[in-house]
């Protein structure tokens, strides 16, 4: 089956309170076999609506502009925090099993810390919640919304990225101020965003009694054996060890594109005198390449591409109405991930195939896993498996950069570098 031959049906929220009720009705005094069998019977339901709420994601995210999966975006921005309080209730329920001990033992340990950390979300958030989704949709349109005349041609956010790269720095100025006029045109909208969610994100922080949203962030993102002391110490490691070596790449490419005494931020996107490496073919090309490297890598690879590329579980390409970014997920009860990315003739691309391909593996590999929380790790861990891809497939990288394949090695390896102490930069700031 192919991706667009997929179901998708809107789930009923009522519907599946009834079954929940139903389900748990006599749970606590049922035999350890009998709640285990419940629970299996939970994560059955739990997989049918996050299939369906991924489709329509993934569709909407595709076409922000289809009317029928915005309408069906809208209504999971409502119903989603709803269903969140239904598995809460769910997993209190389940944590306080008589054969506590006993199920640890069946799911494994994890599994109830998971639990345990859901916990944080009541019914009080739910307002909260739908308000947020509400105004992370808005922001995902506007981003997508973007028609950049330049170049004599209309173009997305993404399909500006190639123009910030090349040779010429005139072009690179003046792309860059193209895409600055795009956000200085939506300005009040952008902050009113802004604005909004901070406020709404704190409101629902309070309600839940925590001082601020940093504490019940990191109970969302399942951070289980760490806080927030813990990462400061780690930006300040960054800060101390890696920050300097960044620096000091930054100067080299100064001095290597010749601009030691003028180096501007519209240049940092150009590496190489000679220019930036790119993909030797079009997106087809990329692909085809993608597919020999993993049958080569390995049996397992080899199987995952073939049916990442037979069902046609990628969207690739840059196009108007497209959401921006790029993100890898799963559809459960199909058990295969689906890769989103905007191929825009860079770099970027062949690592949207390998760093994606990675989180996708991972996924894959996991798909029978039956507890559906241990079908991915928690976000930090998945860029393990993202990362490790990256490098583990280097020695193929020259069927996609031909000649200049050791310029991509050295950009992508000090990228990996300078990527740190932005990521922590843009953590401080979120605390």
């Amino acid at each position: 089956m192919k991706f667009n031959e997929m179901t998708y049906t809107r789930p009923d929220f009522e519907k599946s309170k009834k079954n929940y009720e139903e389900l748990f009705k006599n749970f606590k005094d049922q035999t350890l076999e009998e709640q285990i069998t419940t629970i299996n019977e939970w994560n059955k339901l739990s997989d049918d609506f996050a299939t369906n709420a991924t489709l329509c994601s993934v569709r909407h995210s595709i076409d922000t502009r289809d009317e029928f999966y915005e309408k069906e975006n809208e209504y999971f921005d409502e119903v989603g925090p709803l269903f969140s309080n239904l598995a809460v209730e769910a997993n209190k329920t389940i944590l306080s099993s008589k054969h506590l001990e006993d199920l640890k033992k069946h799911f494994g340990p994890h599994y109830f810390e998971i639990l345990e950390c859901s916990l944080v979300m009541k019914e009080e958030a739910i307002p909260f919640m739908q308000k947020e989704n509400a105004l992370v949709s808005k922001y995902n349109k506007l981003i997508a919304s973007a028609k950049i005349d330049f170049d004599g041609k209309t173009n997305t956010l993404a399909q500006m990225g190639p123009y910030t790269q090349v040779a010429d720095r005139k072009t690179r100025k003046e792309a860059h101020e193209a895409i600055t006029k795009f956000f200085e045109e939506n300005e009040a909208e952008f902050d009113k965003i802004y604005d909004d969610l901070v406020k709404v994100r704190n409101e629902m922080a309070l309600a839940l009694g925590y001082k601020n949203y940093v504490d019940l962030q990191y109970k969302f993102l399942y951070r289980t054996d760490y806080n927030s002391e813990d990462v400061k110490r780690y930006r300040e490691y960054i800060y101390k060890n890696f920050t300097p070596l960044a620096v000091k790449l930054r100067e080299k490419q100064a001095e290597r594109i010749g601009l030691k005494d003028d180096f501007k931020y519209y240049d940092w996107g150009f590496s190489f005198k000679e220019g930036n490496p790119n993909p030797i073919g079009d997106p087809e090309f990329i692909v085809n390449q993608a597919i020999k490297m993993y049958h080569e890598l390995s049996k397992e690879t080899g199987e995952f591409i073939d049916v990442m590329t037979g069902m046609e579980l990628m969207d690739l390409v840059a196009k108007p109405g497209k959401q921006a970014g790029g993100y890898c997920t799963d559809i459960p009860n199909y058990k295969v991930p689906f890769i989103f990315s905007n191929f825009n003739g860079t770099q970027g691309d062949v690592e949207v195939v390998t760093h994606e391909a990675g989180h996708a593996f991972q996924v894959y590999s996991s798909r029978n896993m039956i507890v559906p929380e241990y079908r991915w790790p928690t976000y930090e861990a998945c860029e393990i498996h993202s990362m490790s891809m990256e490098f583990l497939t280097w020695p193929w990288m020259e069927l996609f950069f031909g000649e200049a394949v050791n310029r991509f090695k050295y950009s992508h390896l000090s990228g990996a570098i300078e990527f740190l102490p932005y990521g922590v930069t843009i953590d401080e700031f979120q605390h």
